[in-house]
């Protein structure tokens, strides 16, 4: 072991995603996990993610997928359920 060194972390990020949610709504800077994600960021493409809430990002239920780098809809918001990688990008 070294001072440096670099590890996959994986599925960890999730945990660090849902801590940062919770103070982030504890400290108001979002209004509730149930908000739109276009409340809070902008998109080329709103009209596309309009039905997506920041609790469908946490939950894995946005129903968002790649393929060949393109962003698809495998599934209505809430609908179902996916663990993709596009969940914590």
């Amino acid at each position: 072991m070294q001072v440096d060194p670099q590890f996959h972390i994986a599925s960890v990020r999730k945990s660090y995603i849902g801590f940062a949610t919770a103070y982030a709504v504890f400290n108001g800077f979002i209004d509730s996990i149930d908000d739109p994600i276009t409340k809070y960021l902008s998109f080329t493409n709103e009209e596309f993610l309009k039905n997506i809430t920041i609790r469908h990002l946490l939950t894995h239920t946005h129903g968002l997928n790649t393929i060949d780098g393109k962003l698809i809809r495998e599934f209505a918001p809430g609908q179902s359920w996916g663990y993709r990688d596009i969940n914590i990008e």
